[in-house]
């Protein structure tokens, strides 16, 4: 699959590889999404976004599993260490 985050504050699951159709939509932050990274050992993807907040959502449902609130500023970039089950921001 390949995922998407959007200016509508949406992330969508895109592409079924064999059939090129639209998976999932997820909603939940209220801003700009800038960036995401997903991390295999947690079974999650994490999205950072322009209303400063990062969120963990369930990589093969799309459920909301936590927010994280802390950044003053918008979240541009993420990446996870798999090995660790950290993300940085």
């Amino acid at each position: 699959a390949i995922f998407s985050g959007s200016l509508d504050g949406a992330i969508k699951k895109w592409w079924d590889l064999k059939t090129g159709d639209l998976m999932k939509t997820v909603e939940g932050h209220s801003h700009d999404v800038y960036t995401l990274a997903t991390c295999d050992k947690e079974g999650a993807i994490f999205s950072g976004s322009d209303d400063k907040t990062i969120k963990k959502w369930n990589l093969k449902t799309g459920d909301l599993m936590k927010t994280v609130e802390g950044h003053s500023h918008d979240v541009y970039t993420l990446a996870t260490c798999d090995k660790e089950g950290a993300i940085f921001s």
